[in-house]
């Protein structure tokens, strides 16, 4: 994965995990704290990186917005220019 898919990566991944800790810290009624982030990542993160690999999310201009959904097809689509040289570089 190039430099910058990668960042989009993390950068999604982050707010996954930012998503998860909020509505357990609700479930819970407290912070779930630093042991639920790390048990997370411990389960999920090949999954999360797998999903991603596989979506149209890493080349798309509005993976911001929804790309935590790993859609692998999706009608607002639109190309990510700088992504998609990268690969070819």
């Amino acid at each position: 994965m190039k430099q910058k898919q990668f960042k989009k990566f993390i950068e999604t991944e982050i707010k996954i995990l930012d998503d998860e800790k909020y509505y357990e810290g609700i479930n819970r009624n407290c912070d779930p704290g630093q042991e639920f982030i790390e048990n997370l990542i411990a389960k999920k993160a090949g999954l999360w990186r797998s999903c991603w690999d596989s979506s149209c999310c890493k080349f798309c201009a509005f993976w911001v917005k929804c790309g935590k959904s790993f859609k692998k097809d999706c009608k607002e689509f639109e190309s990510d220019n700088e992504s998609e040289d990268e690969l070819e570089s």
